[in-house]
C-alpha cells in the first residue's frame, strides 16, 4: 500500500529589511574578548593537541592520537593533520589532578561507554573552535571532527565551548540542518526536524530561499548541495546558521544534563552563568549577521 505524504505549509515569517542591500559581516571578524572563538575547518590554523586539557574545575579531556590523519583543505593550503580521540575525565583531588590520576566520565546507563560518541574525533586549532562533517571530504565516512582551541577562557568556558561543538555534531548526525533546508524549500512542515520552534526557523529560511537568485529551484538534495547554497546566498547561510547555532547550544546543555557528573558540574558552574555565556557568544553572530534572532530566537 502506497503511503501519501500530507503537505502542511510552513508558517511564513517576515524578514526585517533595511534600505537596499542587506549588510553582512562574517562572525569571525566580530568576536570580542569574553566569548569563545569559532571558525571553520577551512579557516583554521592547525596545532598539536595537549595530552590533557582542563575544561572546568573538575572536568577535563584527555586526548590520544588515533594514528589516523585527515586531509585538511583550506586557506592555508592542503595539509595532513592528526586525528585524536577525546575522553572526558574527572578527578577526586588537586593531588590527583597534578598526578594525572583521572577517572573516566561514562554514560549513566552504560559504565563501559564514554560520554563522547565514538564517531567524534578531534584536531587542534589555533584560531578557534569548529565542528565539521567529515562526510563532505570522505563520502563513505561516518565521523565528525571537532576543532579544539587549546588556549581558552577559564571558569567553565572551555567546557561550554566543547559541548556547543558537540551540539553541532548532534545536529549534523541526524541531518536536521538538511531536513530544515528541504522542508523550507518545499514549504512542507511535515518534513521539519523535531526541534523547538522549527516552524519558525523553517519559515524564516523559506523567506530567504525565495529571495535568493535561484529561489525554489535551489538544489538541496544533499549536504554538499546545502553548503553550496549557503556559499552562494547570504540569506540561506544566515537561516541555516541561525538554526544551527541556537540549537547547538540547547543540544550541548542537554548533553550536560543527561549525565550525572556533568550535570553536577553544570550546577557548580551555574546554569545562569552558562546561559549568559551562550548568549554572549550568540550576540557575536547577531552583530555579524545583523540579526537579533540569534540571541532572542522567535517569540510566539
Amino acid at each position: 500500500m502506497n503511503k501519501t505524504h500530507s503537505c502542511v505549509k510552513i508558517a511564513s515569517m517576515g524578514i526585517e529589511r533595511g534600505g537596499g542591500f542587506e549588510r553582512y559581516q562574517s562572525p569571525e571578524t566580530n568576536i570580542e574578548t569574553g566569548v569563545m572563538l569559532e571558525t571553520t575547518l577551512e579557516k583554521s590554523r592547525s596545532t598539536t593537541l595537549p595530552d590533557f586539557l582542563q575544561l572546568s574545575d573538575t572536568v577535563g579531556i584527555v586526548f590520544m592520537r588515533t594514528g589516523a590523519t585527515f586531509l585538511k583543505r583550506g586557506y592555508f593550503g592542503p595539509e595532513m593533520v592528526d586525528l585524536y580521540d577525546g575522553t572526558l575525565v574527572t578527578w577526586e583531588s588537586e593531588e590527583d589532578l597534578q598526578n594525572s590520576h583521572f577517572v573516566k566520565i561514562v554514560e549513566d546507563t552504560n559504565s563501559s561507554r564514554p560520554v563522547i560518541p565514538e564517531n567524534v574525533l578531534f584536531i587542534g586549532s589555533e584560531n578557534g573552535w569548529f565542528a565539521h562533517d567529515a562526510q563532505l571530504d570522505y563520502p563513505d565516512s561516518q565521523f565528525f571532527v571537532i576543532g579544539v582551541r587549546p588556549e581558552e577562557l577559564p571558569d567553565g568556558a572551555p567546557l561550554a565551548s566543547l559541548v556547543h561543538e558537540l551540539g553541532h555534531t548532534f545536529i549534523m548526525s541526524e541531518k536536521e540542518d538538511l531536513a530544515l533546508a528541504q522542508a523550507a524549500k518545499n514549504n512542507d512542515a511535515g518534513r521539519l526536524p523535531k526541534r523547538l520552534q522549527s516552524r519558525y526557523y523553517g519559515g524564516y529560511l523559506r523567506e530567504h530561499i525565495l529571495a535568493s537568485v535561484e529561489g525554489e529551484n535551489v538544489k538541496l538534495n544533499t549536504k554538499h548541495d546545502m553548503y553550496e547554497a549557503m556559499g552562494k546566498s547570504r540569506g540561506i547561510d544566515k537561516g541555516i546558521r541561525l538554526f544551527h547555532e541556537r540549537h547547538a547550544w540547547s543540544s550541548g546543555f542537554e548533553f550536560l544534563r543527561s549525565n550525572t557528573k556533568l550535570a553536577e558540574e553544570m550546577v557548580r558552574i551555574g546554569k545562569t552563568k552558562l546561559v549568559k555565556y551562550a548568549q554572549r557568544c550568540l550576540d557575536t553572530y547577531a552583530r555579524g549577521f545583523f540579526e537579533q534572532r540569534f540571541v532572542n530566537g522567535f517569540h510566539e
